[in-house]
């Protein structure tokens, strides 16, 4: 047997003790999930960076816009074949003397050339022209083909625009010196919707050879950048 012990205490270690009111532990420094890097509250992470942009193939905007123009261009002259090209009037007491694309409304002034056929078959080449010029900014089997329809529907604007101007011009200037001769002799020659839409739709064509013929060129430029990045 032994002798006799101490009596036993529990010590204070053994049992927690309650942490007083209003006591908060420290956060830890890190925390322990959020990934390999762990931000503080309130502070954003940087943005990752994304994929590099393609540049932009100006080749193929270029004749996008030229095919617009061209459409542009057929539309007008279609809308152009059903206007009044020019209409004179007089102080005679008879009505004014109108000519379209397809006829004209007396024998006083008979144009020599119905411009209404001309008129329409230019309308017609513009406008597949136009569509062709837009297949060929995701085609390039077709760039030959729309080229060539956009250089022909470019020449038929100016040659029709060309024969009705002139013809409209060189009348005017007619009347103009008959009324100066001739006392009493008033004829004023107006000129029609036909005429005016007809001229926009000649400016508007030749102004979408300018972006067809630097597409090329910019789309052998951007090759050129091309090889060289590779290289």
């Amino acid at each position: 047997m032994t002798g006799p012990s101490a009596p036993w205490s529990p010590s204070p270690q053994a049992f927690p003790q309650p942490a007083p009111q209003g006591f908060h532990p420290p956060a830890p420094p890190f925390p322990t999930s959020g990934g390999p890097v762990a931000w503080a509250g309130g502070v954003a992470p940087p943005p990752l960076p994304g994929p590099p942009r393609a540049p932009v193939d100006v080749g193929a905007v270029l004749r996008l816009v030229a095919g617009a123009l061209l459409v542009a261009a057929g539309l007008l002259v279609a809308i152009a074949c059903t206007l009044t090209v020019f209409e004179i009037e007089n102080d005679f007491g008879d009505p004014p003397f109108e000519a379209t694309a397809w006829s004209d409304s007396g024998e006083r002034y008979p144009t020599p050339v119905r411009w209404g056929i001309p008129m329409a078959a230019v309308a017609v080449v513009l406008l597949v022209g136009g569509v062709l010029v837009v297949v060929s900014r995701w085609s390039a089997r077709v760039r030959g083909a729309a080229a060539a329809m956009a250089a022909a529907a470019a020449g038929g604007a100016l040659a029709v625009g060309w024969m009705v101007g002139d013809y409209v011009a060189d009348l005017d200037a007619t009347l103009r010196e008959n009324g100066s001769a001739v006392e009493g002799f008033p004829e004023v020659l107006r000129t029609g919707g036909g005429t005016v839409l007809l001229q926009i739709a000649l400016w508007t064509a030749l102004a979408a050879v300018v972006p067809l013929v630097l597409a090329p060129v910019l789309d052998a430029a951007r090759a050129r950048a091309a090889l060289g990045g590779v290289r």
